[in-house]
């Protein structure tokens, strides 16, 4: 899969989707894209995109053409992230474009 980290998230969440192509936000220079826009520009480029942002499902449904995952923890650093890199993982690999999931609490 290939798979874009929000620039919300941590580039260090990529050690927990081993096997998949993983960009970011600010590595593809995509830097102070709006969600929509965002989503929008990711369409066709990518399979999934991780984020932490939990109003994204609310203000911008999920596009068809990309599957959003949501992280849920209890800040955007990398400690708080990892517990959920086995959740993370398992619902990228079966996540369907168009579909938005939420891992953890």
């Amino acid at each position: 899969m290939r798979i874009l980290l929000d620039e919300c998230v941590p580039g260090r969440v990529a050690k927990l989707l081993p096997g998949h192509a993983v960009w970011t936000v600010r590595g593809m220079g995509w830097d102070g894209f709006r969600n929509g826009a965002l989503l929008r520009r990711a369409v066709g480029e990518f399979d999934v995109l991780v984020t932490v942002d939990r109003g994204i499902h609310v203000d911008h449904p999920t596009p068809h053409g990309i599957a959003v995952v949501t992280m849920r923890a209890t800040s955007n650093r990398y400690r708080d992230l990892a517990p959920l890199g086995d959740e993370l993982f398992r619902t990228v690999e079966r996540a369907e474009a168009g579909r938005h999931y939420f891992v953890g609490g």
